[in-house]
């Protein structure tokens, strides 16, 4: 989930021309990646960051902290962000069954998709 950190030195009244995204303020980047990991049969949450970027070491942090916290999931369910692949294979990634399924899910259609209703 993309965060907007507001900056306060920011100019309310900034021209259009200058504006970065669709608000009144401008990223300045102050723009933040909110990751949560959470079971889906319990529906427990097990962990929450915040990063300043969406890369491969950011997405091994999370699920760093999740094998420290949780047993080893069946399946990590996601939206489909290309650093998941390369972080999951490298945190668990085995050649001894069971092995942990990598399911992307990138739209409403697809089984299993990661935006389940309480």
């Amino acid at each position: 989930m993309l965060l907007h950190v507001r900056n306060e030195k920011n100019d309310a009244n900034m021209t259009l021309e200058n504006k970065e995204n669709h608000t009144n303020r401008k990223f300045d980047n102050h723009c933040s990646w909110l990751w949560n990991l959470m079971d889906s049969t319990t529906r427990f949450w097990i962990c929450s960051r915040i990063t300043q970027k969406r890369s491969i070491n950011d997405a091994r942090s999370v699920f760093v902290e999740m094998k420290q916290r949780a047993p080893l999931p069946k399946a990590i369910i996601h939206d489909g962000l290309g650093s998941y692949n390369e972080a999951i294979f490298r945190e668990y990634f085995t050649l001894k069954n069971p092995r942990v399924k990598d399911i992307r899910s990138i739209s409403v259609r697809n089984e299993g998709l990661n935006s389940r209703a309480p």
